[in-house]
């Protein structure tokens, strides 16, 4: 690794869970205590794609590394949207590609956005949340395959690595709620973005 390693950490609740984990450490600093190095949080919970320039703004002049885990509240809004349409879920489901391509374009502009600070980068897909409905669960892996189909592609032209998060958080105990990584789940995931900031070093 190299002598000195500042890893910023940038997006939504993901990283930003200390409020969802009764006061246990946030990712940045599971992160720090496994790299042994400086981490900073810039995510903030609740965030969107059009959130990480400002937070990229607060970037420390130090960092080296850059890691996102944003798009998760964007894709919930378009579940509402999809959920508040015409039609029976399978139609309102037809939808959905119309949204997918908006958040793709977003998404982009995001991805580009980090691309420019010219540091080493990784963005994480986003993980299938528990569902109980057989048919809710069909129709959201669905929508997540294209959504982290999209991030993988725009990733790839932006010269950023991936992180798939929806390979590590694949138990209930790695869950605290539907949306949230609980205290198993958040160290699932820093041991696996350590291991990325190691072999980016």
């Amino acid at each position: 690794m190299t002598a000195y390693i500042h890893v910023a950490l940038l997006g939504d609740s993901i990283f930003d869970s200390r409020p969802y984990l009764h006061g246990q450490p946030d990712m940045a600093d599971r992160l720090a205590k496994a790299l042994g190095c400086r981490a900073t949080l810039l995510a903030v919970s609740g965030s969107r794609l059009e959130d990480v320039p400002r937070q990229l703004a607060r970037l420390p002049g130090d960092a080296t590394h850059l890691i996102v885990s944003a798009g998760g509240n964007d894709l919930l809004d378009l579940g509402r949207r999809l959920r508040g349409g015409s039609g029976n879920l399978i139609a309102r489901f037809g939808q959905a590609a119309g949204l997918l391509k908006q958040f793709t374009g977003r998404y982009g502009e995001m991805c580009r956005t980090v691309a420019k600070r010219g540091l080493p980068g990784a963005l994480c897909t986003i993980y299938e949340p528990p569902v109980g409905d057989p048919v809710l669960q069909q129709l959201g892996s669905a929508a997540l395959n294209m959504v982290n189909a999209a991030i993988r592609s725009e990733a790839h032209v932006c010269g950023l690595e991936v992180t798939d998060l929806r390979a590590i958080c694949r138990e209930p105990a790695d869950f605290f709620d539907p949306i949230h990584p609980s205290a198993h789940g958040a160290d699932k995931i820093a041991a696996v973005l350590a291991q990325w900031v190691r072999k980016a070093s």
